[in-house]
């Protein structure tokens, strides 16, 4: 009777063991990347103002004395509509630049007025002349990616889609196991069309071909 209860005892062990043998593979932090803390939700106040409002989330200067900046530092003086009629008419560009002249507030007081009057093309002078430079894009993702690099400050991300730019600002990453497939990575960015935190794939991220950074 002892043998068969031991017995019963063996195959029932036996019984719970796996048939194939299999591992758990531990995800492995190569890389991460975080400005969570320094980039604030801001939605752009202007048709055109997703550069300004994307400098504002990461220092808090309001976009519309960027556009006063930008008009100033970039348009003021200029006979020819920058932005093409098509985008502006002529008429409603002499008015605005009037009414800036007359009113050196009037990009606060009047947003609606600049509400189109955005970086033209991504104008590298006017990021060096509020301290952003020019990142190369195979440098960028090197950052991301090498836990022997270091970014120091927020960037901002621009790509062109039918002859419009974008800005967005990038704001965290996590790189696991080398992969930037492997369902465990993760890139997040503040996007002011909205004022909201997206999370994007690699893909995503790559389709900006502009990188700046202080």
């Amino acid at each position: 009777m002892k043998q068969k209860i031991l017995s019963l005892i063996i195959i029932l062990m036996v019984g719970t063991q796996p048939l194939f043998p299999f591992y758990w593979e531990e995800d492995t932090l190569t890389k991460e990347v975080d400005f969570s803390n320094e980039v604030d939700d801001v939605e752009q106040e202007g048709e055109a103002w997703c550069v300004y409002a994307s400098m504002e989330a990461v220092d808090g200067m309001p976009q519309c004395m960027r556009c006063f900046n930008y008009i100033f530092h970039f348009l003021d003086g200029k006979d020819d509509n920058v932005y093409g009629s098509s985008y502006i008419p002529d008429e409603e560009y002499k008015a605005a630049m009037k009414k800036f002249h007359e009113d050196s507030n009037s990009t606060c007081t009047s947003k609606e007025t600049f509400s189109k009057f955005g970086v033209a093309g991504g104008d590298i002078r006017f990021f060096e002349s509020e301290g952003y430079h020019f990142v190369n894009n195979r440098f960028f993702v090197k950052q991301l990616m090498d836990p022997n690099e270091y970014i120091s400050s927020p960037v901002l991300l621009l790509k062109t889609v039918g002859g419009y730019g974008h800005c967005i600002v990038f704001v965290s990453s996590q790189y696991y196991n080398k992969n930037w497939y492997d369902p465990s990575s993760s890139i997040e960015i503040m996007d002011p069309s909205d004022g909201h935190i997206h999370n994007i794939n690699w893909d995503d991220l790559m389709s900006y071909d502009a990188v700046y950074s202080k």
